[in-house]
């Protein structure tokens, strides 16, 4: 079953990641995305990298799109998501290993 947006609460409280929920009909699911991948981004599309806020905003469907996939192939851990770099790379677009790491280092 596909994650839905709910309820905008967004933790930007830890550096390294953002934490949101999205919900599957049934319960909550806690989805998290690096900052690194937030900010590299942006940096490649030549946007302005200051307001963490706006950049998520800016980019939330494509993190939620990629949340709901991984969460419908099973690739997640309990109720947790953990959106990598590696899950929204497109072939056009490649982030440094930095970006990468960042993203990995919260999953584990």
């Amino acid at each position: 079953m596909p994650l839905l947006p709910y309820l905008l609460t967004i933790d930007f409280s830890n550096p390294l990641f953002v934490r949101f929920p999205m919900e599957d009909n049934k319960r909550l699911v806690t989805v998290h995305i690096a900052v690194g991948w937030l900010k590299e981004r942006a940096e490649r599309d030549r946007r302005p990298t200051g307001n963490l806020t706006l950049l998520f905003n800016f980019y939330r469907e494509e993190i939620e799109a990629a949340a709901s996939a991984k969460y419908d192939r099973g690739y997640c851990d309990g109720a947790d998501v953990v959106v990598t770099a590696r899950d929204l790379a497109g072939e056009s677009e490649r982030l440094s290993p930095k970006a990468i790491n960042e993203s990995l280092a919260i999953s584990t």
